[in-house]
């Protein structure tokens, strides 16, 4: 083959890879202008913005909270990645006029008006409690988070001024020459970080609702059903409650692991060291529970259950018990990670109330909760979380069980056993053959 052909061949390759790759990235999806439910649904930490295209005829929502619907019309479209459909709110967000009717049982129980509501985190987003204000209280609290915004603007503002002066002052005695009798003064005091967040106000149907089945439907202004505005709603409560823990290994801090069902058993190396961060939890249907965040979802089962955690407990003592016998009382303490520099690397976790550095008492706490340190001579044990009067809280005991590492080394051989005997096998049958060779030449 010539070269002048090799080339030409080269080259059509390249212009056909640029046209395909062109035509891929210009296709643009079909959008559909269309009705959709777009749900401000709380998910027990916070609110999660979900949408419903009227391809999804079920709306699942948690009972006994607030949650938002607003009725819709944006434009959506088939995303072949997800295999789902997207709503693209940002191209269109038009409010539809109207009232929402709930039914059950095919009559009507509650007609709801519209109004404006805003969300509140004033301890940060997902961290602590949460707050719906809706009609003029809505507007009221808007307008207090943007005073505390401005507030906090000025406490920056202020502090990085004195930082500025303090800095030119140290800096002027320098130059002068002037001596300083004892420790320079303290550097002006950081603001406390603006952890309060709030959505901007928004209008929607606030529902409160108890477990059970409904139906709802928007009725225009004119009197008619807005057309794909009839769906079914599902109010779903817990079956139970508990206690979930976010276990911390000490020497894998970057690795936590979860255990949200109480009859889930942790293992343990002797001698080691974890860290316990319990929380409220709640056990829900599988299925309305996937449904809640992906109402497009196939996954879910009807016949399954599955813990959720919430709020964070910060208060409380944890118990090791020894067949049953409380034989330690461990309280909640904070706790700083330095991570290590240089070839080692790693991290280093300090008590923050018996740590001898001063840098790291006074630093912010990296995360709170219960050591436990594993005994050797304790094959096994229990835990379990009691409040301030001694009471035990529900669902939050575990079984831990120590792994013997220096045992589990005889294991380690169990893989090569296969190897070892195929081995074995194949020196015997080269044996053998040439010892028969060998007879047949003699």
């Amino acid at each position: 083959m010539s070269k002048v052909r090799i080339l030409l061949i080269v080259f059509v390759a390249i212009l056909l890879n640029q046209t395909s790759v062109q035509g891929v990235q210009g296709q643009e999806p079909e959008k559909k202008r269309e009705f959709v439910y777009g749900v401000n649904a709380f998910t027990g930490l916070e609110y999660e913005g979900v949408a419903y295209p009227n391809t999804v005829d079920t709306l699942y929502l948690l009972a006994d909270v607030v949650n938002i619907v607003s009725p819709r019309e944006s434009l959506v479209y088939f995303w072949p990645i997800t295999n789902q459909l997207q709503v693209d709110w940002s191209a269109l967000n038009e409010k539809v006029e109207g009232t929402l009717e709930l039914l059950q049982g095919g009559s009507v129980v509650a007609t709801i008006e519209q109004t404006q509501y805003v969300i509140q985190y004033p301890d940060g987003l997902g961290i602590g409690k949460v707050h719906v204000y809706t009609g003029e209280e809505a507007v009221r609290q808007q307008q207090e988070f943007e005073r505390q915004r401005i507030e906090f603007r000025d406490r920056v503002f202020a502090y990085y001024e004195a930082t500025r002066q303090y800095r030119a002052d140290l800096l002027e005695k320098a130059r002068s020459g002037e001596k300083m009798e004892g420790a320079p003064p303290p550097p002006p005091e950081e603001p406390a970080p603006f952890l309060f967040f709030s959505t901007a106000v928004h209008e929607g149907f606030p529902l409160n609702l108890a477990a059970g089945r409904y139906q709802i439907r928007v009725r225009d202004p004119d009197g008619n059903i807005v057309p794909e505005s009839e769906r079914s709603l599902v109010a779903f409560a817990s079956v139970r409650d508990g206690v979930a823990y976010s276990v911390i290994p000490h020497d894998k801090y970057t690795f936590p692991e979860e255990s949200r069902d109480p009859s889930q058993v942790l293992y343990a190396r002797a001698g080691s060291i974890f860290y316990l961060q319990p929380s409220n939890a709640l056990e829900y249907n599988d299925f309305y529970l996937i449904h809640l965040s992906e109402p497009q979802s196939t996954r879910g089962n009807l016949q399954q259950y599955q813990w959720m955690p919430l709020r964070s407990i910060d208060e409380g003592t944890l118990e090791i018990l020894v067949d049953g016998q409380v034989v330690e009382q461990i309280e909640r303490r904070n706790y700083v990670v330095r991570q290590i520099t240089g070839t080692a690397r790693g991290y280093e976790i300090h008590d923050q109330s018996t740590t001898t550095e001063e840098r790291l008492r006074r630093r912010r706490p990296d995360f709170s909760g219960y050591a436990v340190v594993v005994e050797p001579d304790r094959p096994s044990f229990s835990l379990r979380l009691v409040d301030e009067d001694g009471i035990v809280l529900p669902g939050s005991e575990r079984d831990v069980h120590l792994v013997h590492t220096a045992a589990a080394g005889n294991f380690y051989a169990l893989p090569l056993l296969p190897l070892a005997l195929g081995l074995g096998l194949f020196v015997w049958r080269r044996r053998r053959f040439a010892t028969v060779a060998v007879e047949e030449v003699g």
